[in-house]
C-alpha cells in the first residue's frame, strides 16, 4: 500500500491512476444521459407547440436530467482532484 503524502486513507479508498476511469464513466453515462433526457423533455414540449407545460409529465424528465448532469460534473471535478492526488502517489512510489 502506497501512502500518498502521509495519507494512507486515499490509497486504500482509491488506488492510484483510477481518475481516468471515473472521468470516462461520469462523462459517458451521467452527463450524456442527462443531456439526452433534457433533449427529450425539450422535444416533447416542442411537439406540443411550446405552449403551457404539463408539469407532472415534464418534471419527470427534467429533474432526473438536471440531477444526472450535475452529478456527472461533480464526479468529473472529483476525478481531477483524485487524479492529482494519484499523481503524487506515483511520484513518491518511483
Amino acid at each position: 500500500m502506497i501512502a500518498c503524502n502521509g495519507t494512507i486513507w486515499l490509497s486504500v479508498i482509491i488506488p492510484c491512476r483510477n481518475g481516468e476511469r471515473w472521468l470516462a464513466t461520469a462523462l459517458q453515462s451521467l452527463v450524456l444521459g442527462g443531456l439526452g433526457l433534457a433533449v427529450y423533455a425539450f422535444g416533447s414540449w416542442g411537439a406540443e407547440g411550446f405552449g403551457p407545460l404539463a408539469y407532472a409529465d415534464t418534471m419527470r424528465f427534467v429533474i432526473p436530467s438536471s440531477t444526472a448532469i450535475l452529478l456527472g460534473f461533480q464526479i468529473i471535478y472529483s476525478a481531477f482532484f483524485v487524479g492529482g492526488a494519484a499523481a503524487d502517489c506515483s511520484a513518491e512510489a518511483a
